[in-house]
């Protein structure tokens, strides 16, 4: 495995990875076993049937092209097809769907900072 210091652009991963759809994308994807149908993708991220075009546009001309720059995705644009690169596949899934933080309680609060 190269050494990904000194070959991987991070300022541009995790410019990717800051938009929460190119991360639901990402995950999308790890879900269906790394390669979907452009549509398919819009139809996973778009919350209502109305909201799919837009979000298909949003595919085309926004999110897939900033994870192509970051070196995450790969685009067959004559199949339609996206699907993820080996960079991709060694993020830790942790990073594409966190979990929410737990609420500490007051006196858990207090006691740290005793």
């Amino acid at each position: 495995m190269p050494d990904l210091t000194e070959t991987v652009d991070w300022s541009r991963i995790f410019d990717a990875l800051a938009c929460s759809y190119r991360r639901q994308t990402l995950r999308y994807l790890t879900q269906v076993n790394d390669e979907a149908r452009v549509e398919d993708v819009a139809v996973h991220l778009a919350e209502t049937t109305a909201a799919r075009d837009r979000t298909r546009v949003l595919l085309h001309h926004q999110h897939l092209p900033k994870l192509i720059d970051a070196g995450l995705a790969r685009w067959d644009r004559e199949r339609d097809a996206v699907s993820l690169t080996p960079l991709a596949l060694e993020i830790p899934i942790g990073l594409l769907s966190p979990q929410p933080l737990t609420q500490r309680s007051s006196a858990e609060v207090e006691s740290a900072s005793d």
